[in-house]
């Protein structure tokens, strides 16, 4: 069995319109959407927009967590994504991201 699976992934220089990378809502609707996407379970959602920018966004899982936290000024973003078990495809849930922030680097 697979005790867990983590991944960290650094987007620099997404490609969204301004409005978006600052909207509370906009990630709250990606991190579910990237929890679909992995097959996870969710269990609960918090978040906090900063003054003047920025957004962290926490999504519990019954197999753990993702988190994004953003820097508007930089238009970088900071993912950290963790699943215990086999069930979840937490790699399903980087690519997902990668797709809807468009960062021009990702490590």
């Amino acid at each position: 069995m697979n005790k867990g699976l983590h991944y960290m992934a650094d987007m620099y220089k997404c490609q969204l319109e301004n409005d978006l990378f600052d909207k509370e809502s906009f990630y709250k609707e990606s991190i579910y959407s990237s929890a679909s996407e992995a097959k996870a379970t969710i269990l609960g959602y918090t978040s906090h927009k900063f003054k003047p920018h920025g957004v962290t966004s926490l999504l519990l899982l019954a197999e753990s967590h993702i988190s994004i936290h953003s820097w508007y000024e930089e238009r970088y973003l900071s993912i950290d994504i963790y699943t215990c078990g086999d069930s979840a495809l937490p790699h399903k849930a980087v690519e997902y991201l990668k797709e809807v922030f468009k960062p021009e680097t990702c490590i």
